[in-house]
């Protein structure tokens, strides 16, 4: 069985994030791109990874090769150049124990937002930001290479993730550690190395 409900939030965590959520939406003039060219002028795939897509019963999900060729043949037959996945999808792909709390049920809500792209595609600082943690969660479909980054908006702080990187991309980051916005921060890694997930941040 699989946990499908959402995450679940204190009242003043609730507060804090819809008041972020409102502070982006304010000031998204402010952002640079995640993503350099071509992506930059390219609008993303939409990629479907629940039980509702018929496409899946023919791919291994549990396999990063097949699930990296149907994205890309999705991408392809899409005219795009990358995909999306969205935030609290219900994803059965989640098989390892760390999506085991206890005795309670596994859980296969998404808790972010992907991009599936090229392994060593560059990643930039959206906005200035300081190095929180940098560190490799080498676990079995954990999320490998790791960048936290804690940012300044409006008076409130808030963090951003970047997960299944290349490993180089942890090279000379420590926290407390400035990143300017627009600056190359990291790359995104393969299954060698991201935790053995289809090439994704």
């Amino acid at each position: 069985m699989f946990q499908d409900k959402p995450l679940h939030l204190t009242n003043d965590q609730r507060q804090h994030a819809d008041a972020v959520t409102l502070a982006l939406a304010r000031h998204q003039d402010q952002f640079a791109p995640l993503l350099g060219e071509p992506y930059r002028s390219s609008q993303p795939y939409v990629l479907n990874l629940t039980q509702q897509n018929p496409d899946l019963a023919h791919v291994d999900m549990q396999q990063p090769d097949q699930l990296w060729q149907y994205i890309q043949q999705v991408v392809q037959q899409a005219g795009a150049r990358y995909a999306l996945g969205n935030w609290a999808e219900n994803r059965t792909i989640y098989h390892s124990p760390l999506f085991q709390q206890g005795h309670q049920e596994a859980r296969s809500v998404h808790l972010a937002n992907d991009l599936w792209l090229e392994p060593g595609t560059p990643l930039y600082a959206p906005y200035p930001a300081t190095i929180v943690s940098a560190q490799n969660n080498d676990q079995f479909l954990d999320y490998g290479p790791t960048i936290i980054l804690q940012h300044e908006l409006a008076g409130l702080i808030f963090y951003s993730l970047y997960g299944h990187l290349r490993t180089d991309s942890l090279q000379h980051k420590q926290p407390g550690q400035v990143i300017a916005q627009g600056d190359e921060f990291a790359w995104v890694g393969d299954d060698t190395e991201n935790g053995h997930w289809a090439p994704h941040v």
